[in-house]
């Protein structure tokens, strides 16, 4: 198997555990660059832990729709559905189901995740759960 769909397979193997901090050190590299949107973010491995472990709010189950490769690089279109289980962003808690899709492009060293960039329909989520 080639190293560009070893890096695909665990992608996948990744999304399916969406959200669990223990999956970050198998499948993220310690210098991990994530968004910048992501607020006080320090970057590398020790901060993501400590952002999943403020993020909270939304029980929510990945299903990969589809997957693109290429060389140390892998993109998944997902559809990303759960519900609201505590305030998020603002937002108080009604226990409202959401369905959103996302677009995530990672690149790939050392066979972990290095850097991660997402498009996602935040728009429809904050609807979803405001409405």
């Amino acid at each position: 198997m080639s190293d560009t769909e070893k890096n695909r397979q665990s992608l996948v193997a990744y999304l399916a555990e969406a959200g669990s901090i223990e999956a970050l050190d198998r499948f993220c590299h310690e210098d991990i660059e994530l968004p910048r949107d992501i607020p006080n973010w320090e970057g590398g491995l020790t901060a993501l832990k400590a952002y999943y472990a403020t993020q909270n709010g939304l029980d929510m189950r990945i299903t990969v729709l589809s997957t693109l490769a290429e060389a140390d690089y892998v993109v998944a279109r997902v559809e990303i559905e759960g519900r609201q289980s505590a305030d998020y962003m603002g937002i108080p808690c009604r226990q409202k189901s959401f369905k959103i899709e996302e677009i995530i492009l990672t690149q790939w060293r050392e066979d972990k995740i290095a850097l991660v960039q997402r498009v996602a329909d935040r728009l429809s989520l904050i609807q979803q759960l405001a409405l």
